[in-house]
Formats: structure tokens, C-alpha cells, sequence
């Protein structure tokens, strides 16, 4: 190579670098069915951590350590990072709800759509705890959001009472 061909190559590396990272900005990897499939019992056991009132399993699946390299993480140090935590929501939702153990909480839907997945959940009252309009429960929609094939938010999209009565149906566009 002369150098007069190295010099124009040199030239155009910074170039073809940003091209590079333009794609990779605009690159979207979409999650294989296989992959969401591992997710439903994650998140069937994170709902029950949370329907028991369990603040280990519940909060260390969103603010615990990512890779504890098979070492065991002490309830100590799975507190501290749960203190530790910016993302306060999950923390906040987990005060806030599901607090009674009386009420009758049921997983109704779980979609996964990229990496996100919707899941709605039906709490009703009991004899002990009725509801204000029997028969009518509440409907509460989250969005569970992931990263590195683990839940990493939470938000509550809304709560509404719900009669329980209805078809459940999917449309995919």
C-alpha cells in the first residue's frame, strides 16, 4: 500500500466508524417466542412473591445484583441494594399494593410484546374484606420492562373495577 492510499483510507475510517454506529443505534433485536416463553414462570413467580408480601424475592428481582457469579447473596446485602436503588417504582408500588393478605389476587394476562410484558392482575375482596360493590373486582394493569433477560421496571398503567365477566382475546397486527 502506497501513501498516498493509506492516507486516504485513514480518512475515511472516522467515517465508516460513525456509519457503524448509526446502524447500531438503529439496530432492534426482537426476543425469539422461546425467549418470552422462559419469561411466564419469572413472572408468575414474581407476582406471587409480591400476592405474599415477600420484599426479598420481589425487590432483589428488580434492584439485586446482576451476576452474583453463583455465589449466594445474603438477605443483608440483598437489602442494602435494594436501598441502594434509583429506580424507586417497584419499591413505591410494592408499599402501596397487595397489602391486604385477605383479598382474592389472580393473574389474569401475561403478554409478552419485545421486551416489555403486559400483566393484569383481578383483586377482589372476601367475607372478611368486601368490596365496595360486591362482585366487582378490580383490574390492575403493569408493564414489566427487561433488560438482560431479567425484569428491570415496573409501572402500573392503571387500575379500574373490573366485573371479571368479558372475553379475554388478543389481536396481533
Amino acid at each position: 500500500m502506497n501513501r498516498r492510499a493509506a492516507l486516504g483510507l485513514a480518512a475515511t475510517l472516522p467515517i465508516a466508524g460513525l456509519a457503524a454506529n448509526r446502524a447500531e443505534a438503529c439496530s432492534i433485536v426482537v426476543g425469539s417466542p422461546e425467549e418470552q416463553a422462559r419469561r411466564l414462570p419469572d413472572l408468575v413467580r414474581l407476582f406471587r412473591a409480591w400476592f405474599e408480601r415477600d420484599d426479598l424475592a420481589f425487590l432483589g428481582t428488580f434492584y439485586g445484583p446482576r451476576n452474583s457469579n453463583g455465589l449466594s447473596v445474603t438477605d443483608d446485602i440483598m437489602r442494602r441494594y435494594i436501598a441502594a436503588a434509583e429506580d424507586r417504582e417497584p419499591a413505591r408500588l410494592f408499599a402501596e399494593m397487595f397489602t391486604d393478605p385477605n383479598t382474592i389476587k389472580l393473574l389474569q394476562r401475561i403478554a409478552g410484546i419485545g421486551d416489555r410484558a403486559l400483566v393484569a392482575v383481578s383483586e377482589e375482596g372476601t367475607q372478611e374484606t368486601p368490596s365496595p360493590c360486591p362482585g366487582v373486582k378490580t383490574l390492575h394493569l403493569f408493564l414489566v420492562g427487561y433488560q438482560i433477560n431479567r425484569p428491570s421496571s415496573l409501572r402500573l398503567i392503571e387500575s379500574q373495577p373490573w366485573s371479571g365477566y368479558g372475553a379475554q382475546f388478543d389481536w396481533t397486527l
